[in-house]
């Protein structure tokens, strides 16, 4: 638990800490099926989380997408979150 208080993180990032911890495979996937089916977990409201944060920073939706697959998230569930309506992008103007 300790690893979800200091941010959230994604299923793949949850399992690779574990693994680094010295979990044995069954034991990762059981914990992390476990905090998923609690709720701790989520790949979508991370991924929201993330996309509006990386778009607020000047990402365009297409690289904030590419961004959360690199970090675990699926491709359609990363596009979706970067195409959401609560992530703006503007344009920056071009000289």
């Amino acid at each position: 638990m300790q690893l979800l208080a200091a941010r959230s993180r994604t299923e793949r990032e949850l399992d690779r800490a574990l693994e680094r911890a010295g979990y044995l495979p069954a034991e990762r996937d059981s914990a992390v099926a476990r905090i998923r089916e609690l709720g701790y977990i989520s790949d979508r409201e991370t991924a929201r989380t993330r996309a509006r944060s990386r778009v607020d920073q000047g990402d365009a939706p297409r690289l904030a997408a590419r961004r959360l697959e690199a970090q675990g998230i699926e491709e359609g569930e990363a596009r979706a979150a970067a195409a959401a309506p609560s992530v703006r992008w503007i344009r920056p103007n071009r000289p």
